[in-house]
This record gives structure tokens, sequence and C-alpha cells, in this order.
């Protein structure tokens, strides 16, 4: 269950293929929905991500995510998986011809679930394929702060904000090798879904097509002579890489991010009843596209 924190600079918030229009209802709606596939995504290496950008005519975004997947039974092929994501996402609020407005101060704030099942195949030792199911449901709300003189500007979601369903599905592959000197994971997953308005927004002829594929390769190694808490303490390398490869992507002009890390493994299982069995600390260095770069510092638990 890992949760992490990034803070950067981004590039410029208009959707390069989507051709949202900001001024339109059905825009707003695409918009809202495709920046909220980075919260319903679930996501195998990082779990909070905080991208924001000092200049006027870029966007202002935060998401974070938090959960994982496991096994009930380890003696069964079953799995579940479940996310609790919060996202705020303050667009340049322009048309599709680029004209914008200072008068307008938008800022649109998200709260999503999702949920998934899948079922593990062992292939080799160590290595299965995991085919999930997910759903997810959302609820965006907004902020606005508009002019009253501006006629040309219309937040559509404020007032009682918009809810928003959505259902795909995840392939992974998990490799787990376990030795007495080191701990590989190697993780690759490729997620697919489709989000939809709900409620009142239901009659709104829009959606947003999700995907991310990601990739995460991690090396633990017990440092000698160093325990704590009554166990070892690892060294943790990291490195890991997503392709935004959906409309989120195109909505925050985010194709890809790539990270490296390195950090700490502590076992933490004895300390209390229901304690995670190990806890990782993490530094990392992010680089996207566009020159974008960040720094991170992040946790993650295991049960």
């Amino acid at each position: 269950m890992p949760v992490a924190l990034l803070v950067g600079q981004a590039p410029s918030a208009m959707a390069r293929d989507l051709d949202i229009d900001f001024s339109s209802e059905n825009g707003q709606v695409t918009a809202a929905l495709a920046a909220l596939g980075f919260a319903v995504v679930p996501n195998p290496y990082s779990s909070l991500l905080s991208v924001e950008s000092t200049r006027k005519s870029d966007i202002r975004f935060r998401n974070g995510q938090l959960g994982g997947g496991r096994r009930l039974q380890s003696d069964r092929p079953l799995y579940f998986e479940g996310y609790v994501a919060f996202q705020n996402y303050a667009p340049e609020y322009s048309s599709v011809d680029g004209a914008s407005d200072d008068s307008a101060d938008v800022r649109w704030t998200s709260f999503s679930s999702t949920l998934g099942v899948g079922w593990e195949f062992p292939l080799l030792e160590g290595l299965v394929l995991r085919p999930t199911l997910d759903v997810a449901l959302g609820r965006i709300t907004s902020s606005a702060d508009v002019s009253d003189d501006n006629e040309d500007v219309t937040d559509y979601i404020a007032g009682d904000g918009m809810y928003a369903g959505g259902y795909g599905g995840a392939l992974t592959l998990d490799y787990k090798y376990r030795a007495v000197d080191k701990e590989i994971d190697l993780i690759l997953r490729t997620t697919a879904m489709r989000l939809v308005p709900l409620g009142d927004f239901s009659d709104v002829d829009v959606s947003a097509n999700v995907a991310t594929t990601a990739g995460v390769a991690r090396l633990r190694r017990p440092i000698r002579g160093w325990s704590q808490f009554g166990g070892p303490v690892r060294s943790v390398y990291e490195a890991s890489y997503a392709a935004y490869t959906g409309d989120q992507g195109e909505v925050l002009d985010i194709p890809w991010l790539a990270r490296v890390g390195v950090g700490l493994e502590f076992e933490t299982g004895h300390l209390a009843r229901y304690a995670p069995s190990r806890t990782r600390v993490m530094f990392r260095v992010v680089s996207g596209d566009n020159g974008f770069t960040a720094l991170t510092f992040g946790a993650g638990i295991s049960f």
C-alpha cells in the first residue's frame, strides 16, 4: 500500500487531441472526467501524485490515492483490490481557440473509490498473471469564483456537483523472488476504464476513456549489521515508468512519468497486533515529457 508525494512543474493544460472547449458544458464534463482518471485507475507504484505550477497559464493539479490489493486467503487465487482517492484540479479556463479570462477562478475537487476483483493464474515459480475487473464511483464539486459581468464563462459543475461512474479492467504480470540476501519485485500492469457522468449529468453525451500502462522494478537487500524494531533493515532500490495513453494524459498534457528511487524498509509486524508487517520510506526523482522534473518522498506498508 504505497503512499508518495510529488511536487513539480507541469506544462500547458490545453488538451492536445481532445479539443476541449471549457466554455461548453460538454467540454467541462469531459475535462473533469478525464482528470478523474488519474484518481480512479489503480496505481501499482505510487499512490499520491501532486503536480503544481507557478505559471499563470498552467494548470494546478493535485491527486492522491491510497489502497492496494491482495488475496484474502493465500491458498486461493481470488484477488481483491480497493483504492480511495482525492483530487484537486484547477484548469486553465479557456476555450478551444485559446482565449482565456482572468476573472475565472475555478477549482474542481473530487473524491472517488475503485474496487476490483481478479483471479491469479500461476505461470512460473513466483510469476502470476492477474486479470482484474474494476468499477469506480466518484463525485466532483466546484468552488468557482467567476465575476458576474463575465457572460462567456459558466461553471456547469458548480452547485450540486457531478457524480461519475467507471468500469473497466486490468491485466497484470506480477513476479516475486525471495531469498535471504535479496528480494525482487517486478510488476507490469495495463489498465483501461471508461468514465461517464451520472445523475443530473447523465444526459450529457460525453465520456472519458482513461488508460495507463505501468511497470515497476524493486530490489531489497538487508543491510549488514543494522537492525531496527527487532528486525533487519533493508535497502530498497526502485525504478518505474507509467504511460498515460488515455484521455487523462491528454487533458493534463502528461503523457508519461518515470521514477527512480532509493529507500529503507523496516520490519514492523511485531510492534502491534494489526501493525503492517513491513514499512518502507522512499525518496524518488521523477521526470516526464516537456522537461518535467520533480522530487518525491513517500512511504509504503505491507501486510
